[in-house]
């Protein structure tokens, strides 16, 4: 599959260089809004991975349906103490690849002018989001065998079966003590949709 990613924000931090190549960065607060976009295609870097990521039938969730792989129900097994197992039909614990891939970003929005307004002549060397609504938009091939792979793929997202692309938004934020330049930094994210397109 391949995947288009944007992030979309008005807070973020500027770093900024001052017109003394030698002198070191200014980090300053910028509110212009600014778009982050890139795609994915093969190659990616993947891993077998044997675990099971799904309770079948029979098999504990004690977290509830979530556990359950597609099609099944998290229910009380009845016995005495109570233990929430998978029930229904199918459901067989899935296990496959897992896979990483990155990708540069293009960015439409520069914080120049909060670089002048903090270091006067100095020019912009990189923008970070403190908070950021994001968007990946997966497409599946489909056609010569490929709606099954669609097919598991998007149930695996909550996204209906057989459709070619799925769509999983996000609002991320992270602490703005937290960037430093050219750091890897990891942001809290909230799910706020996931379908086939976007609200």
């Amino acid at each position: 599959c391949s995947a288009d990613i944007t992030a979309n924000t008005s807070n973020s931090i500027a770093f900024c260089q001052p017109s003394t190549p030698s002198a070191p960065l200014v980090k300053t607060t910028c509110t212009e809004p600014v778009t982050f976009s890139g795609s994915i295609n093969h190659p990616y870097s993947c891993t077998l991975d044997g675990s099971q990521t799904c309770s079948g039938v029979g098999d504990g969730c004690p977290n509830g349906k979530g556990d359950c792989c597609a099609g099944l129900r998290c229910v009380d097994n009845s016995a005495t103490d109570h233990t929430k197992v998978c029930k229904g039909s199918g459901g067989v614990g899935q296990q496959g690849q897992s896979c990483t891939a990155s990708t540069e970003f293009n960015s439409l929005g520069n914080c120049q002018t909060a670089c002048e307004a903090a270091s006067p002549g100095s020019t912009i060397v990189d923008v970070v989001p403190i908070d950021m609504n994001t968007e990946v938009k997966f497409t599946v091939p489909t056609g010569g065998g490929g709606a099954p792979i669609a097919q598991a793929a998007q149930s695996s997202f909550a996204c209906p079966d057989f459709s070619p692309t799925c769509v999983i938004d996000q609002h991320c934020t992270i602490g703005p003590k937290a960037i430093q330049y050219l750091a890897i930094k990891e942001y809290t994210c909230t799910v706020t949709f996931v379908g086939a397109n976007p609200p």
